[in-house]
């Protein structure tokens, strides 16, 4: 209740600081952005949704080659790559979510021309011929339906045009970085236009290996092509065809160890690979971006689809618009599953595959009067399949050897084997075992929505929205698990109940010497002993069954099945205070669906385990029923809500755009890596407060400064069964999430210059920052506290690493001349002064204590040439 006061405080405070702002106006600035935030061409100014539009001329000259570059123009965006080039985060307002499992659909919608794309992989592409790109800040359900709780990143490609126009182009740059692009529209008669462009580029990884002959890592291979045709058959009628193809082929990514631990040192006792004598890197220097990796990871991408739009102008000032689409995605990826130079684990490969169709239906209406509204409907049908798979290498029966030994129970594998008739001697932990799991998910939604414009008076407009989105899917799971280990009943092993008996008469002086009578009554008088020495041992060694027996469904109690619907719901007022300043209010709920986890962390819920056993469906290590074995099948449909308030003003040398809000989103869709495996759960609730600036001022007429900035005070109000390390449950209630800065900016400066022979040219520079943010919720002070309590492997208390926090001040620049012919010369430099920084942390894979991260990208730069015409 404080909180939102303040929030009220400050937007009446600054709203009356913007309605004193036309005093010093005179001429409204000329530039006018047309955006479809709205599903209906408006201007910025008139539009009351908070939308930051980035335009292609932005885009050209600050070299933003895809929506991972974005972020520097647009600080509520951000835009984070893991462990592949396909793995991808998009977070508006803190929110987001999608990578690391393809059953996860984003929180932030993600539409091309407006075409849904329903995964991050479909989405990450270089930027085609642009117009713009729309970020919208906050739940867009009641327009965009489906997966839209967080914001939507609309993207807007330039149609083709009725006169001849294009370039070719071609860059060279640091880290052997080449690329090429070329685009051409033209029309083929006085009805129709075509365009067809591309782009290639290559470069060089930023991260080296130990060993000089293997490639780099994180490097640039990917191509794309995009070819449009636009009919016009008449006044009324429109058709616009679009087929787009892009390919990626690269190795990514890159880690660093950040901090070792009493495993590294027994890894390195292992014996190394590389010809530094260690098994890793040198934590003191995470940046020197050296990847001490045996395996090199490779990452493929093949995306494609066509769409057609269809507008129908009626008589009666009515436009029927229908936008029909196919997508399929492929994507493959082979990581060094353990990230150091040992081999003791082998790799893990994974293939997604994914078909997409989509139909939206609207009926939109033009009136010249007070009353406006459009009606719609949306379906989607997907088919996803997912086979992934990861392997032992020779070094990891060595390993767990030694760490076995290090808790004070060695030799325990061995002796297994041999009292155990079931496990066959040296085959826990084998070479070349592995797990192999196969998904299928089949998602059919539909969905209906409207809005109505009222305009009350000259001045002041209400619009309201609704949207009713119903969501099936129905998925399938199996595995093939060859970890025998994984797969034991460690409770009731005999080989374990042997290793307990032999520690336990070792404490017996003179044991072996007595009769065999007398040893028969000892053991008897010592079974409880023993027993619980066989329930202590067998409850550290549950830590080593790093892949569980896996549960197929549908079965005789979970059907894989799950069913959402939800009607959300927006409600807006644009008042225009002023000739050039509107203000608005607004409330407004979002909606996503359940998400199934298709991956082989997938486990029953736990309410399901007394069905399961009654149906004799348990494996014979799920009894007794503990939250060790089971876990969710899927995770809870989230739910958002924000109350928001902003202003939008044109003066007579610049603009500014003001939006205050208070987001609350119910059951975030979390998955957290804990050291051996993901875990999906819902944090209950988190709330974000907060403001977001942004506009342009024309100091000069020739010097033109863009700004933009976000502020926001984010909190867990419950979360008190987190993930923590090795899954165990932490309290994150009251907590800020992952990957929230405080505050975020970014400023652009550009200088322009019209020479009298016909020359022109430019300056700009781009500079970013954001406050530090934490960006591991297992790493974080409450998940240190429970990694080393009661752990014997936690030789030294962990104290909260500072690096667990990020902060960024990046500096980007660029500058070009274009001659009157049109030739034209850039040369560009992003992050020209090498800021530092780590975009994620994660815990060392089966390595207690570790902490590996991923590397920001160093300083780049290059120089494009460029023929218009």
């Amino acid at each position: 209740m404080i909180k939102t006061r303040s929030l009220l405080a400050t937007s009446t405070a600054a709203l009356a600081l913007m309605a004193a702002a036309p005093a010093f106006a005179q001429d409204d600035i000329d530039d006018v952005i047309i955006v479809t935030a709205t599903k209906r061409q408006t201007t910025l100014q008139d539009t009351p949704v908070a939308v930051t539009v980035t335009r292609a001329e932005t885009i050209e000259r600050a070299q933003i080659q895809d929506l991972i570059d974005l972020q520097s123009v647009v600080p509520s965006l951000r835009v984070s790559q893991l462990q592949a080039s396909t793995q991808t985060d998009f977070v508006i307002r803190g929110f987001g979510n999608g990578a690391n499992n393809p059953g996860i659909e984003p929180s932030v919608g993600v539409f091309v021309d407006g075409v849904y794309r329903s995964r991050s992989s479909a989405a990450i592409g270089d930027l085609p011929k642009l117009e713009r790109v729309e970020v919208l800040a906050g739940p867009q359900s009641a327009l965009f339906g489906k997966n839209a709780s967080a914001g939507v990143i609309s993207i807007v490609t330039q149609a083709p045009q009725f006169e001849k126009q294009g370039y070719i182009e071609a860059g060279i740059g640091n880290f052997d970085m080449y690329q090429a692009k070329a685009y051409f529209t033209a029309p083929i008669s006085d009805t129709v236009a075509f365009s067809l462009g591309g782009n290639y580029q290559t470069r060089d990884g930023y991260f080296a290996r130990t060993d000089s002959s293997l490639p780099r890592l994180n490097d640039r291979e990917r191509y794309s092509l995009r070819g449009q045709l636009l009919f016009e058959p008449s006044d009324a009628m429109t058709i616009r065809l679009i087929g787009d193809m892009s390919s990626i082929d690269e190795k990514c990514c890159g880690t660093s160890t950040v901090r070792t631990s009493v495993t590294s040192n027994i890894l390195q006792g292992l014996g190394y690979a590389t010809n530094t004598g260690q098994v890793t890197n040198d934590p003191a220097d995470p940046f020197a971006r050296v990847f001490f990796g045996n395996k090199t990871p490779a990452n493929t991408l093949d995306d494609f689809g066509f769409s057609g739009q269809i507008d129908y102008d009626f008589d009666n000032d009515m436009t029927l618009t229908s936008i029909t689409a196919y997508r399929e995605n492929e994507s493959y990826s082979d990581i060094d599953a353990d990230f150091t130079a040992l081999n003791f684990l082998d790799g893990n490969i994974r293939n997604s595959e994914l078909e997409t169709f989509t139909q939206e239906l609207r009926l939109t209406s033009n009136f010249d009067g007070r009353f406006n509204f459009q009606v719609g409907g949306f379906y989607f049908n997907e088919d996803v399949s997912n086979e992934e798979s990861i392997a032992y290498g020779p070094l990891t029966r060595p390993y767990i050897d030694a760490l076995t030994s290090a808790v004070g129970i060695p030799n325990v594998l061995a002796t297994i084997e041999a009292f155990d008739p079931s496990v066959a001697p040296g085959s826990l932990f084998n070479d070349n075992v592995d797990i192999r799991e196969s998904f299928t998910q089949k998602d059919e939604t539909y969905s209906l929505f409207g809005t109505v414009d009222l305009e009350l008076n000259d001045r002041f407009k209400v619009t309201g929205g609704m949207n009713y989105t119903k969501v099936a899917k129905n998925v399938t799971g199996s595995t093939v698990n060859n970890d025998i280990f994984s797969n034991l009943d460690l409770v009731n092993n005999p080989g374990l109940r042997a290793y307990a008996t032999g520690a336990v008469i070792a404490q017996v002086p003179g044991f072996a010497s007595f009769p065999a009578a007398t040893q028969a009554a000892v053991l008897a008088s010592l079974q409880p002993t023993i027993i619980g020495t066989h329930n202590a041992i067998a409850a550290g060694l549950f830590g080593f069954q790093f892949q569980p027996q896996f549960l197929p469904f549908p079965n005789a109690v979970e059907d894989g099945k799950v069913t959402d619907d939800k009607l959300t719901y927006s409600i807006r007022g644009n008042f225009a205070l002023f000739d050039n300043v509107n203000v608005y209010a607004a409330y407004a709920t979002g909606f996503k669906a359940s998400s199934f986890n298709l991956s082989r962390d997938s486990r029953p819920f736990i309410s399901d385990a007394a069905a399961l056993q009654a149906s004799n469906l348990l494996p014979n290590n799920y009894t007794p029923a503990t939250s060790r074995n089971f876990g969710t099948r899927f995770a809870e449909p989230e739910d958002s809500a924000v109350f928001e308030v902003g202003a939008k003003a044109k003066f007579s040398r610049g603009t500014m755009n003001l939006s205050l809000f208070d987001q609350t989103l119910e059951n975030f869709q979390a998955n957290s890596f804990v050291g051996t495996s993901f875990v999906l759960s819902n944090a209950g609730e988190t709330n974000v407060q907060g403001a977001e600036v942004n506009g342009r001022v024309d100091i000069f007429d020739s010097l033109k400064l863009d700004y933009a900035a976000t502020y926001l005070d984010a909190e867990y109000i419950d979360f008190s069964d987190a993930p923590g390390p090795a899954g165990t449950p932490i309290d994150l209630s009251g907590t800020t999430p992952t990957n929230i800065s405080e505050l975020s900016a970014s400023f652009g400066l550009t200088y322009e210059h019209e020479f009298q022979n016909g020359m022109s040219g430019f300056l700009r520079g781009d500079y970013q920052y954001e406050s530090e943010a934490r960006i591991s919720n297992t790493l974080s002070p409450e998940g240190e506290a429970i990694l080393q309590a009661g752990n014997a492997l936690a030789t030294r208390t962990f104290e909260y690493p500072g690096y667990a926090d990020r902060g960024q001040n990046l500096v980007n620049v660029s500058a070009g001349l274009e001659l009157e012919n049109g030739l034209a010369i850039q040369l560009w430099g992003r992050n020209i002064f090498g800021d530092e920084y780590f975009t994620t942390l994660f815990p060392g894979v089966a390595q207690f204590g570790v902490v590996n991260a991923y590397p920001s990208q160093p300083a780049t730069y290059g120089l494009n040439l460029r023929k218009n015409f």
